[in-house]
Protein backbone atom coordinates (compact mmCIF):
# COMPACT_ATOMS: atom_id res chain seq x y z
CA UNK A 1 0.00 0.00 0.00
CA UNK A 2 1.36 3.50 -0.88
CA UNK A 3 1.04 6.60 1.68
CA UNK A 4 -1.15 7.64 -0.97
CA UNK A 5 -3.88 4.51 -0.73
CA UNK A 6 -2.97 4.60 2.88
CA UNK A 7 -4.24 8.60 3.14
CA UNK A 8 -6.87 8.03 1.30
CA UNK A 9 -7.99 5.33 3.07
CA UNK A 10 -7.36 7.34 6.40
CA UNK A 11 -10.05 10.23 5.08
CA UNK A 12 -12.53 8.19 6.00
CA UNK A 13 -12.33 7.07 9.67
CA UNK A 14 -14.22 9.11 12.03
CA UNK A 15 -12.34 11.27 14.38
CA UNK A 16 -12.88 11.92 18.28
CA UNK A 17 -11.77 16.06 18.28
CA UNK A 18 -9.86 15.78 21.94
CA UNK A 19 -9.88 19.95 22.15
CA UNK A 20 -11.47 22.95 20.68
CA UNK A 21 -12.10 26.19 21.82
CA UNK A 22 -14.67 26.82 20.08
CA UNK A 23 -18.44 28.81 20.87
CA UNK A 24 -20.34 25.63 22.43
CA UNK A 25 -23.24 26.36 20.13
CA UNK A 26 -23.30 27.94 16.54
CA UNK A 27 -25.73 30.59 18.00
CA UNK A 28 -23.00 31.25 20.30
CA UNK A 29 -20.78 32.41 17.31
CA UNK A 30 -19.82 36.21 17.06
CA UNK A 31 -22.38 37.50 14.05
CA UNK A 32 -21.47 41.11 13.24
CA UNK A 33 -17.86 40.23 11.71
CA UNK A 34 -15.69 39.40 8.50
CA UNK A 35 -13.67 36.89 7.62
CA UNK A 36 -10.78 38.51 8.43
CA UNK A 37 -11.67 39.84 11.88
CA UNK A 38 -12.94 35.76 12.70
CA UNK A 39 -9.41 34.22 11.19
CA UNK A 40 -7.31 36.91 13.12
CA UNK A 41 -8.96 36.11 16.58
CA UNK A 42 -6.41 32.83 17.35
CA UNK A 43 -2.97 31.20 16.00
CA UNK A 44 -2.12 33.27 12.43
CA UNK A 45 -2.34 36.78 14.39
CA UNK A 46 -0.16 35.78 16.38
CA UNK A 47 2.34 35.01 13.53
CA UNK A 48 1.29 37.53 12.17
CA UNK A 49 2.76 39.73 15.34
CA UNK A 50 5.90 37.59 15.50
CA UNK A 51 6.73 38.11 12.02
CA UNK A 52 7.08 42.00 12.95
CA UNK A 53 3.19 43.42 12.52
CA UNK A 54 3.21 46.25 14.54
CA UNK A 55 0.32 46.00 17.38
CA UNK A 56 -1.06 49.09 16.59
CA UNK A 57 -1.89 48.06 13.02
CA UNK A 58 -3.33 44.76 13.81
CA UNK A 59 -5.81 46.64 15.54
CA UNK A 60 -7.23 47.80 12.93
CA UNK A 61 -7.78 44.81 11.10
CA UNK A 62 -10.68 44.60 13.49
CA UNK A 63 -12.55 47.80 12.61
CA UNK A 64 -15.74 47.15 11.58
CA UNK A 65 -15.87 50.32 9.54
CA UNK A 66 -13.28 48.88 7.06
CA UNK A 67 -13.76 47.07 4.30
CA UNK A 68 -12.30 43.91 3.90
CA UNK A 69 -10.33 44.63 0.88
CA UNK A 70 -9.20 47.30 3.04
CA UNK A 71 -7.71 45.20 5.52
CA UNK A 72 -6.28 42.92 3.41
CA UNK A 73 -4.06 45.89 2.20
CA UNK A 74 -2.95 46.50 5.30
CA UNK A 75 -2.47 42.78 6.44
CA UNK A 76 -0.86 41.24 3.15
CA UNK A 77 2.63 41.54 3.53
CA UNK A 78 2.80 39.78 6.84
CA UNK A 79 0.39 37.45 6.00
CA UNK A 80 2.63 36.08 3.10
CA UNK A 81 5.53 35.67 5.59
CA UNK A 82 3.44 33.56 7.57
CA UNK A 83 1.59 31.79 4.94
CA UNK A 84 3.92 28.48 5.03
CA UNK A 85 3.87 28.09 8.65
CA UNK A 86 1.10 25.22 9.77
CA UNK A 87 -1.54 28.22 10.75
CA UNK A 88 -1.06 29.49 7.30
CA UNK A 89 -1.16 26.62 5.63
CA UNK A 90 -4.29 25.03 7.87
CA UNK A 91 -6.66 28.15 6.83
CA UNK A 92 -5.48 27.88 3.36
CA UNK A 93 -7.16 24.41 3.42
CA UNK A 94 -9.98 25.09 4.86
CA UNK A 95 -11.10 27.79 2.30
CA UNK A 96 -9.96 25.37 -0.79
CA UNK A 97 -12.13 22.62 1.17
CA UNK A 98 -15.02 24.62 2.64
CA UNK A 99 -15.45 27.78 0.02
CA UNK A 100 -13.64 26.21 -3.34
CA UNK A 101 -11.19 29.27 -3.47
CA UNK A 102 -7.80 28.34 -4.08
CA UNK A 103 -6.11 29.85 -0.48
CA UNK A 104 -6.49 33.33 0.67
CA UNK A 105 -5.08 36.07 -1.56
CA UNK A 106 -5.87 39.72 -2.74
CA UNK A 107 -8.11 38.16 -5.79
CA UNK A 108 -10.05 35.88 -3.57
CA UNK A 109 -10.38 37.81 -0.17
CA UNK A 110 -13.70 39.47 -1.03
CA UNK A 111 -15.09 36.46 -2.48
CA UNK A 112 -14.39 34.63 0.57
CA UNK A 113 -15.84 37.07 2.88
CA UNK A 114 -19.09 36.91 0.56
CA UNK A 115 -19.07 33.40 0.76
CA UNK A 116 -17.86 33.66 4.47
CA UNK A 117 -21.19 35.50 5.52
CA UNK A 118 -23.72 33.88 3.27
CA UNK A 119 -22.74 30.42 4.90
CA UNK A 120 -23.15 32.24 8.40
CA UNK A 121 -26.51 33.61 7.09
CA UNK A 122 -27.81 29.95 5.91
CA UNK A 123 -26.72 28.33 9.19
CA UNK A 124 -25.88 24.80 10.04
CA UNK A 125 -22.61 25.62 9.07
CA UNK A 126 -21.01 23.70 12.08
CA UNK A 127 -22.64 20.59 11.03
CA UNK A 128 -21.16 20.99 7.53
CA UNK A 129 -18.09 21.22 8.50
CA UNK A 130 -17.37 19.07 11.35
CA UNK A 131 -19.67 16.29 10.30
CA UNK A 132 -19.62 16.57 6.50
CA UNK A 133 -15.95 17.89 5.70
CA UNK A 134 -14.08 17.25 8.72
CA UNK A 135 -15.25 13.04 9.49
CA UNK A 136 -15.66 14.42 13.29
CA UNK A 137 -17.80 12.77 15.69
CA UNK A 138 -17.45 14.36 18.37
CA UNK A 139 -15.32 17.25 19.99
CA UNK A 140 -14.57 18.04 23.66
CA UNK A 141 -15.05 21.91 23.68
CA UNK A 142 -13.70 24.01 26.56
CA UNK A 143 -15.33 24.58 29.67
CA UNK A 144 -18.69 24.88 28.18
CA UNK A 145 -21.43 22.35 29.19
CA UNK A 146 -24.03 24.18 27.42
CA UNK A 147 -22.89 22.94 24.99
CA UNK A 148 -24.61 21.16 21.34
CA UNK A 149 -24.94 18.01 22.96
CA UNK A 150 -24.90 16.37 19.26
CA UNK A 151 -21.43 17.50 18.24
CA UNK A 152 -19.57 18.45 21.61
CA UNK A 153 -18.64 17.43 25.39
CA UNK A 154 -17.45 19.39 27.30
CA UNK A 155 -14.32 19.87 29.54
CA UNK A 156 -14.41 20.94 33.37
CA UNK A 157 -11.59 23.93 34.30
CA UNK A 158 -11.19 24.08 38.22
CA UNK A 159 -7.72 26.86 37.61
CA UNK A 160 -9.68 29.81 38.96
CA UNK A 161 -10.00 27.35 42.73
CA UNK A 162 -5.87 27.26 42.23
CA UNK A 163 -5.41 31.00 41.31
CA UNK A 164 -8.65 33.53 42.15
CA UNK A 165 -9.34 36.05 39.47
CA UNK A 166 -11.22 39.22 39.88
CA UNK A 167 -13.70 39.41 42.60
CA UNK A 168 -16.78 38.89 40.27
CA UNK A 169 -15.40 35.54 39.57
CA UNK A 170 -15.34 34.75 43.38
CA UNK A 171 -19.04 36.64 43.73
CA UNK A 172 -19.92 33.99 41.05
CA UNK A 173 -18.41 30.78 42.79
CA UNK A 174 -20.44 32.54 46.11
CA UNK A 175 -23.47 32.63 43.61
CA UNK A 176 -23.24 29.35 41.84
CA UNK A 177 -22.48 27.30 45.25
CA UNK A 178 -24.60 28.76 47.60
CA UNK A 179 -21.58 29.40 50.05
CA UNK A 180 -20.40 32.56 51.43
CA UNK A 181 -16.82 32.48 51.13
CA UNK A 182 -15.37 33.10 55.08
CA UNK A 183 -13.12 30.17 55.62
CA UNK A 184 -10.40 28.10 53.49
CA UNK A 185 -12.86 24.96 54.30
CA UNK A 186 -15.91 27.52 52.40
CA UNK A 187 -12.92 27.06 49.84
CA UNK A 188 -12.72 23.43 49.71
CA UNK A 189 -16.54 23.23 49.47
CA UNK A 190 -17.62 25.58 47.13
CA UNK A 191 -14.72 23.48 45.08
CA UNK A 192 -16.70 19.93 45.19
CA UNK A 193 -19.55 21.65 44.69
CA UNK A 194 -18.15 23.16 41.35
CA UNK A 195 -16.66 19.77 40.17
CA UNK A 196 -19.88 17.86 40.93
CA UNK A 197 -22.17 20.63 39.31
CA UNK A 198 -20.31 20.34 35.94
CA UNK A 199 -20.15 16.64 36.08
CA UNK A 200 -23.82 16.37 36.86
CA UNK A 201 -23.88 18.66 33.55
CA UNK A 202 -21.96 16.41 31.36
CA UNK A 203 -18.44 17.65 31.84
CA UNK A 204 -16.05 14.46 30.80
CA UNK A 205 -12.82 15.52 31.43
CA UNK A 206 -11.16 17.90 33.73
CA UNK A 207 -8.33 20.43 32.06
CA UNK A 208 -5.91 22.46 33.70
CA UNK A 209 -4.07 25.91 31.43
CA UNK A 210 -2.19 27.05 34.52
CA UNK A 211 1.34 26.52 32.62
CA UNK A 212 0.54 30.31 31.28
CA UNK A 213 0.51 31.75 34.92
CA UNK A 214 2.98 29.53 36.66
CA UNK A 215 5.35 26.60 36.71
CA UNK A 216 4.09 22.73 36.42
CA UNK A 217 6.03 22.11 39.31
CA UNK A 218 3.56 21.27 41.53
CA UNK A 219 4.93 20.23 44.99
CA UNK A 220 3.20 18.63 47.95
CA UNK A 221 1.81 21.41 50.71
CA UNK A 222 0.17 21.17 53.76
CA UNK A 223 -3.39 22.17 54.66
CA UNK A 224 -1.80 24.74 57.69
CA UNK A 225 0.10 26.69 54.60
CA UNK A 226 -2.82 26.52 52.25
CA UNK A 227 -4.97 27.84 54.85
CA UNK A 228 -2.68 30.46 55.89
CA UNK A 229 -1.93 31.46 52.12
CA UNK A 230 -6.12 31.40 51.57
CA UNK A 231 -6.63 33.57 54.68
CA UNK A 232 -3.83 35.94 53.23
CA UNK A 233 -5.08 36.49 50.06
CA UNK A 234 -8.95 36.73 50.67
CA UNK A 235 -8.94 38.76 54.15
CA UNK A 236 -10.84 41.61 52.37
CA UNK A 237 -12.51 39.51 50.12
CA UNK A 238 -16.03 41.32 51.68
CA UNK A 239 -15.06 44.89 52.07
CA UNK A 240 -16.36 47.55 49.86
CA UNK A 241 -13.91 47.83 47.17
CA UNK A 242 -11.84 44.98 47.16
CA UNK A 243 -9.98 43.60 43.66
CA UNK A 244 -7.62 41.30 43.57
CA UNK A 245 -4.65 43.36 42.31
CA UNK A 246 -3.09 40.30 40.28
CA UNK A 247 -1.20 39.53 43.31
CA UNK A 248 -1.12 35.90 43.08
CA UNK A 249 -1.86 33.51 46.25
CA UNK A 250 1.47 32.05 47.41
CA UNK A 251 2.80 28.67 46.37
CA UNK A 252 1.90 26.20 48.94
CA UNK A 253 -1.67 27.71 48.47
CA UNK A 254 -1.91 27.11 44.74
CA UNK A 255 0.32 23.27 45.34
CA UNK A 256 -2.34 22.22 48.26
CA UNK A 257 -5.47 23.14 45.96
CA UNK A 258 -4.12 21.49 42.29
CA UNK A 259 -3.57 18.70 44.70
CA UNK A 260 -6.77 18.60 46.01
CA UNK A 261 -8.66 18.73 42.95
CA UNK A 262 -6.54 15.80 41.36
CA UNK A 263 -7.70 13.84 44.38
CA UNK A 264 -11.22 14.50 43.87
CA UNK A 265 -10.95 14.10 39.79
CA UNK A 266 -9.06 10.25 41.09
CA UNK A 267 -11.75 9.93 43.38
CA UNK A 268 -14.54 10.39 40.62
CA UNK A 269 -12.49 8.72 37.55
CA UNK A 270 -12.18 11.83 35.60
CA UNK A 271 -9.52 11.88 33.33
CA UNK A 272 -6.98 15.01 33.35
CA UNK A 273 -5.63 16.97 30.68
CA UNK A 274 -2.80 19.25 31.26
CA UNK A 275 -1.57 22.44 28.97
CA UNK A 276 2.02 21.73 28.09
CA UNK A 277 4.87 23.11 25.48
CA UNK A 278 4.39 26.27 23.34
CA UNK A 279 2.37 28.83 25.35
CA UNK A 280 -0.37 30.47 22.90
CA UNK A 281 0.30 34.24 21.80
CA UNK A 282 3.43 36.11 21.61
CA UNK A 283 5.73 36.42 24.73
CA UNK A 284 5.93 34.25 27.60
CA UNK A 285 8.03 31.61 30.00
CA UNK A 286 8.04 28.50 28.35
CA UNK A 287 10.22 26.84 30.67
CA UNK A 288 6.88 26.85 33.34
CA UNK A 289 5.07 24.77 30.49
CA UNK A 290 8.06 22.07 30.19
CA UNK A 291 5.89 18.38 31.01
CA UNK A 292 9.22 16.98 32.80
CA UNK A 293 7.82 19.39 35.59
CA UNK A 294 4.85 16.92 35.89
CA UNK A 295 7.05 13.88 36.53
CA UNK A 296 5.85 13.99 40.64
CA UNK A 297 2.19 14.68 39.82
CA UNK A 298 2.39 11.43 37.66
CA UNK A 299 4.09 9.71 40.64
CA UNK A 300 1.78 11.09 43.21
CA UNK A 301 -1.43 9.77 41.48
CA UNK A 302 -0.52 6.57 39.54
CA UNK A 303 -4.68 5.77 39.39
CA UNK A 304 -5.13 8.61 37.51
CA UNK A 305 -5.41 9.14 33.86
CA UNK A 306 -2.91 12.18 32.31
CA UNK A 307 -3.01 13.45 28.91
CA UNK A 308 -0.17 15.38 28.10
CA UNK A 309 -1.32 18.55 25.20
CA UNK A 310 0.24 19.66 22.54
CA UNK A 311 2.51 17.26 22.12
CA UNK A 312 4.46 18.96 24.72
CA UNK A 313 6.17 21.11 21.80
CA UNK A 314 9.10 21.26 21.74
CA UNK A 315 9.42 19.06 24.34
CA UNK A 316 8.59 15.98 22.69
CA UNK A 317 11.34 13.34 23.73
CA UNK A 318 10.54 14.34 27.29
CA UNK A 319 7.06 13.46 26.43
CA UNK A 320 8.20 10.13 24.79
CA UNK A 321 9.77 9.19 27.68
CA UNK A 322 7.11 10.10 30.13
CA UNK A 323 4.67 8.49 28.12
CA UNK A 324 7.09 5.16 27.84
CA UNK A 325 7.68 5.29 31.70
CA UNK A 326 4.39 5.95 33.02
CA UNK A 327 0.84 3.74 32.69
CA UNK A 328 -1.40 6.39 33.51
CA UNK A 329 0.20 9.15 31.08
CA UNK A 330 -0.88 9.71 27.61
CA UNK A 331 0.27 11.91 24.70
CA UNK A 332 -2.62 14.18 22.95
CA UNK A 333 -1.57 16.00 19.17
CA UNK A 334 -3.90 18.50 20.14
CA UNK A 335 -3.32 22.01 18.29
CA UNK A 336 -0.07 20.44 17.12
CA UNK A 337 -0.35 19.81 13.56
CA UNK A 338 -0.71 23.36 12.69
CA UNK A 339 2.58 24.41 15.15
CA UNK A 340 4.35 22.80 13.25
CA UNK A 341 3.44 19.79 11.03
CA UNK A 342 6.88 18.61 10.05
CA UNK A 343 7.69 18.59 14.10
CA UNK A 344 4.45 16.20 14.09
CA UNK A 345 5.19 13.92 11.65
CA UNK A 346 8.14 13.42 13.38
CA UNK A 347 7.87 12.85 16.75
CA UNK A 348 4.65 10.63 15.64
CA UNK A 349 7.17 8.26 13.26
CA UNK A 350 9.10 8.55 16.64
CA UNK A 351 6.53 7.76 19.04
CA UNK A 352 5.28 4.75 17.15
CA UNK A 353 8.45 2.89 18.14
CA UNK A 354 8.84 4.51 21.30
CA UNK A 355 5.62 4.07 23.36
CA UNK A 356 2.59 2.00 23.18
CA UNK A 357 0.35 3.10 20.69
CA UNK A 358 -2.73 3.28 22.51
CA UNK A 359 -1.43 6.01 24.65
CA UNK A 360 -1.30 8.39 21.25
CA UNK A 361 -4.33 10.80 20.71
CA UNK A 362 -3.72 11.91 17.20
CA UNK A 363 -6.24 15.12 16.68
CA UNK A 364 -7.87 17.97 18.58
CA UNK A 365 -8.35 21.30 16.69
CA UNK A 366 -7.80 23.94 19.19
CA UNK A 367 -9.39 26.41 17.14
CA UNK A 368 -11.32 29.45 18.35
CA UNK A 369 -13.55 29.32 15.37
CA UNK A 370 -15.09 26.81 13.36
CA UNK A 371 -13.91 27.17 9.87
CA UNK A 372 -9.65 25.87 11.23
CA UNK A 373 -11.13 23.61 12.49
CA UNK A 374 -11.23 21.87 9.13
CA UNK A 375 -7.70 21.95 7.64
CA UNK A 376 -6.29 21.37 10.77
CA UNK A 377 -7.92 18.16 10.80
CA UNK A 378 -6.77 17.36 7.05
CA UNK A 379 -3.27 18.20 8.31
CA UNK A 380 -3.91 15.65 10.93
CA UNK A 381 -5.10 13.33 8.72
CA UNK A 382 -1.78 13.66 6.55
CA UNK A 383 0.71 13.66 9.07
CA UNK A 384 -0.36 10.38 10.93
CA UNK A 385 -0.11 8.76 6.81
CA UNK A 386 3.45 9.85 6.08
CA UNK A 387 4.03 8.16 9.94
CA UNK A 388 2.64 4.96 9.35
CA UNK A 389 4.09 5.14 5.73
CA UNK A 390 7.13 5.61 6.18
CA UNK A 391 6.79 2.43 8.61
CA UNK A 392 5.45 0.08 6.20
CA UNK A 393 8.23 1.48 3.80
CA UNK A 394 10.44 -0.09 6.45
CA UNK A 395 8.79 -3.21 6.18
CA UNK A 396 7.69 -3.00 9.89
CA UNK A 397 3.76 -2.71 9.13
CA UNK A 398 1.23 -3.70 6.04
CA UNK A 399 -1.41 -1.43 4.95
CA UNK A 400 -4.36 -2.92 7.18
CA UNK A 401 -2.16 -3.07 10.35
CA UNK A 402 -1.32 0.42 9.56
CA UNK A 403 -4.85 1.34 9.08
CA UNK A 404 -5.63 0.05 12.46
CA UNK A 405 -3.60 2.18 13.82
CA UNK A 406 -4.88 5.07 12.34
CA UNK A 407 -8.16 4.27 13.95
CA UNK A 408 -7.10 3.70 17.19
CA UNK A 409 -4.90 6.99 16.91
CA UNK A 410 -7.55 9.39 15.65
CA UNK A 411 -10.99 7.42 17.12
CA UNK A 412 -10.29 4.53 19.75
CA UNK A 413 -7.79 6.06 21.79
CA UNK A 414 -9.57 9.27 22.60
CA UNK A 415 -12.98 7.65 23.16
CA UNK A 416 -11.50 5.32 25.40
CA UNK A 417 -9.76 7.64 27.83
CA UNK A 418 -12.39 10.10 27.65
CA UNK A 419 -15.37 7.29 28.62
CA UNK A 420 -17.30 8.47 25.13
CA UNK A 421 -20.23 6.40 25.04
CA UNK A 422 -20.16 6.48 21.81
CA UNK A 423 -20.28 3.78 18.93
CA UNK A 424 -19.93 4.34 15.25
Amino acid sequence: MTQEQLLEDIQKIKIIDTHEHLPARESKRPQDTDVLHEYLIHYMNSDILSSGMPRGEMFRLFDPNLSVGDKWNIVEPWWENCRLTGYGRSLDLSVRELYDLPGIHKDTVEELDRKFKEARRKGGHYEYVLREKSGIALSVVDSDTDCDSSLFRSTVNMDSFIIPGSRAQLQHVEFSTGIRLRTFEDWLEACRKTLNKALDEGAVVLKSTLAYKRSLDYRQATRSAAETGFLDFFRDLHFPGWENPGILPTKEFQDYMMNFILSMAEEKGLPVQIHTGILEGNGNRLGNSDPLLLNDLFLRFPDLQFSIFHMGFPFQNVVSALVKNFPNVSVDMCWAHIISPSSSREALYQWLDTIPVNKIFGFGGDYGFIDGVCGHQQMARENIAAALGRLIKEGWLDGEAALHIACKILFDNPKRFLKLDLDL
